[in-house]
């Protein structure tokens, strides 16, 4: 089982578009590593992230309560926000 992943990898084995994970790191969502020629590699911890990411979009949060919600050392009530 490989350990490490290419945004194109991580993309196709979640059904996202590169873009949007490229996107997800510019809004400092998501931070993988970087390989020496500068590529961006992904992990366990980043999938299972995008894989929390995917599932708050899905149920209708903005990006930037995403961010709320993703924040270090915040507690966030998310159902409490999806009731709103």
């Amino acid at each position: 089982m490989k350990t490490r992943y290419s945004v194109g990898e991580v993309a196709s084995l979640l059904g996202l578009p590169p873009q949007m994970i490229r996107k997800y790191e510019q809004l400092g969502l998501l931070a993988p590593s970087r390989s020496e020629n500068n590529y961006r590699s992904y992990e366990s911890p980043d999938v299972t992230l995008l894989l929390r990411i995917r599932l708050l979009r899905n149920l209708g949060f903005s990006l930037e309560e995403i961010q709320e919600i993703l924040s270090p050392g915040r507690r966030i009530n998310v159902i409490q926000m999806y009731e709103t």
